[in-house]
Order: C-alpha cells, then structure tokens, then sequence
C-alpha cells in the first residue's frame, strides 16, 4: 500500500484549490481520511462530472449513502437524484420499449407498431401521473421500479400536456424509425437470433479500473459481431464514440472476438440514420489512455467527494446547463 492508499492526512482547505484551478472559501482545517478506492469509469459519470463538476458531486457524492457522510443535504440531495428530463425520460422509454419489441420477437411475439408506440405511451403516461404525485406529496407503493420523476414538471417549467405532446412524437418518430426503416433492418433481425444481447450491463478491468456501461444490443453476423447503440437526440460528439470503443474491448476481453471482427454502430433514431464507427488500433489506444485520464481526474475527486466537501466542485453557471439540472433547487452556483 503506497503512501496516498491509507492513514490520514492532514490538509488545510483553506490553502488548496479545487480540481478545475478555483479557490476553495476558506474553512476550518480538517482531517481528511484517504481511503483506497476501486476506481470505476463510465459514459454517465464522465459526462456527470463533465457538464458540471457541482452535479457531479451531488449525483455520486452527496447522494450517496456510503459516501459524503457529513453532507447536511443529504435526504434532499437523494430525493433530487431521483429527477431527470423529459428528454431523458423519453430516451429510456424509447430504449424499453425497443427491448420489449425485441425479447417478445425473439420469443415468436411479433408486436405490430402500434403496439410499440401504444407501450411507450403508456410508459410515459405512468411518469407524467408519478411526478404528479410526487409534487403533490402523495406516495404510493410499485409492484415495479417506480416511473422517472420528470423534472421539468417538478419545477413547473411546462405543463403536463404541453411537454407530454412534445415527448409522444419523439417516441413515436424514433420508434416507427426503428420498427419501419430499412437501414435498421439488420439490426432488428440479429437480435432474433438466440445468443444476442439486448440491454446487457457489462464490466471490464483494465488495470485497476472497473469499466460499466450496458450494451443495447450486440450479435453474431456472417463477418463478425455487431455492437450497436440506440441514440434517440440528435448526432452526438464524440465521447460516446468512446462509449463504443469500451464496448468493443468489452467483446474482445469477455468472447475473444477479435478486434478486427468487431463492427460499431450508432442507430439515430430520430434522424433515421445508421452510422458505423470505423476504429483503428490507433484509437483504441487512445481510448485506452483517455480512460486512464478520466480515472485520475475522478480518483482526485474522490478524496473531497468522501468528505463532503462541495466547496471543491465548482457549479458551472451556465443557463442553459442549470436549467437541466435536477439540483438547481440547492445549488447556489457558486
């Protein structure tokens, strides 16, 4: 164990700065108890802390109950966890509603597209309704994982009909898109088969660190393995481009296909395009180093994280980031 792995250590915060180069307010001197960490990386961390280092430390420090033991807003940060955008809402909807379509089909149930739609629909409608009695303080018991809190309706930025109109016919473009288009057509047949994926949550090692992600759909063709990814925005950057690679590592490590038989895609629902991701030694090498990169960035992380000390997290202060945050209820963007 090396010196940064155990015992304590003994830092003034009012000397330090935080990980993005700001001061911290100055505080009382602490004790912080460096404990060793199995650092993990994933798509939605990275992208967390990414967008704002604030939201970060609410979504993994805050609300967490083995971490940040001494944050005062705890109850309310956890609570706040539980909030995500309509457009958020939507997307998962659209990905369940895919795998419904699929398991059902690889079990001789062909759902006609109506059916699909109907099942998003009512997907949605059971969220609008929850967070409506969420806000209205009601509780009530699931027999299953409780809907999505919509957070726009919590904060009462649209009205339950306006943004419910508006998320139907994104559900119901992307899913005619997948259940009509020809371009996708390979990809609803390869989940036919018996030994494809569908939604399968992985994780992969690599020297220390615990890789996540969940694969939406991978399967065996005449050239190789298909991986592909449902994306319900619009055509994104290129971090989930590494999203991708991971997963090819993942098929790599886990099957032992070889990496040249691996093809990546990204099926845009709503543009009704299917993109392949072409990929070379050369960038899994630098997805490889972009993760260790990550990795050290969020194990610096963890140390203020572990102690609750948000001072370190700056909130990003941009409008349009705030406006989509499930935190902006305890935020004080400073």
């Amino acid at each position: 164990m090396g010196p940064d792995d155990h015992e304590f250590k003994k830092a003034k915060i009012m000397d330090q700065f935080d990980l993005f180069g700001n001061p911290i307010p100055a505080v009382a001197a602490a004790v912080l108890t460096v404990k060793p960490v199995k650092a993990r990386w994933s798509f939605s961390r990275l992208g967390a802390f990414g967008s704002c280092p604030r939201n970060g430390y609410y979504h993994y420090f805050g609300g967490s109950k083995r971490k940040a033991k001494a944050e005062p807003q705890k109850e309310r940060i956890q609570f706040l966890k539980n909030l995500a955008t309509g457009q958020l809402v939507a997307g998962e909807i659209a990905h369940r509603a895919i795998k419904a379509y699929l398991t059902n089909a690889r079990q001789g149930q062909l759902w006609k597209m109506s059916q699909v739609v109907s099942f998003a629909y009512k997907l949605l409608d059971d969220a609008v309704r929850h967070t409506g009695e969420v806000t209205a303080g009601a509780v009530r018991e699931y027999d299953y994982r409780a809907p999505a809190v919509i957070q726009e309706l919590y904060y009462g930025a649209v009205t339950a009909e306006v943004l419910k109109d508006d998320l139907r016919e994104k559900l119901r473009i992307s899913l005619e898109q997948f259940y009509l288009l020809d371009d996708f057509k390979p990809l609803r047949e390869g989940a036919l088969q018996a030994d494809s994926l569908i939604e399968r949550k992985i994780t992969l090692e690599y020297e220390g660190i615990l890789i996540e992600g969940a694969i939406d759909l991978m399967y065996p063709s005449e050239n190789g393995w298909i991986v592909a990814d449902w994306k319900t925005g619009q055509n994104d950057s290129e971090e989930s481009s590494l999203q991708l690679l991971t997963y090819a590592l993942w098929a790599h490590e886990e099957f032992g296909v070889p990496l040249e038989a691996i093809r990546l895609y990204k099926a845009f629902l709503q543009e009704g395009v299917l993109e392949p991701l072409l990929f070379s030694a050369q960038e899994l090498r630098r997805a490889r180093a972009r993760i260790l990169q990550d990795v050290e960035l969020l194990k610096e992380m963890e140390e203020f994280g572990d102690n609750g000390t948000v001072e370190a997290f700056s909130a990003c202060g941009q409008p349009k980031v705030c406006a989509l945050c499930a935190y902006q209820e305890i935020c004080s963007k400073q």
